[in-house]
């Protein structure tokens, strides 16, 4: 499971134009919490943070 929340998260980064660097610490960050945190994303045009439903509610 956790390889597959991993997959997950790196590809939506990537698609939204994150870093390689940037990409993978954000989705093992989403492995571990639940939220990658905000990373410069849509070429530096944007913030996101991808967050899964779990750790939206704990907030």
């Amino acid at each position: 499971m956790p390889l597959r929340r991993f997959r997950y998260a790196y590809a939506k980064l990537r698609s939204w134009h994150v870093g390689v660097l940037v990409a993978v610490s954000g989705a093992a960050r989403y492995v571990i919490t639940g939220d990658s945190g905000q990373v410069r994303s849509h070429g530096g045009w944007r913030k996101s943070r991808l967050r899964s439903a779990t750790a939206a509610d704990r907030d």
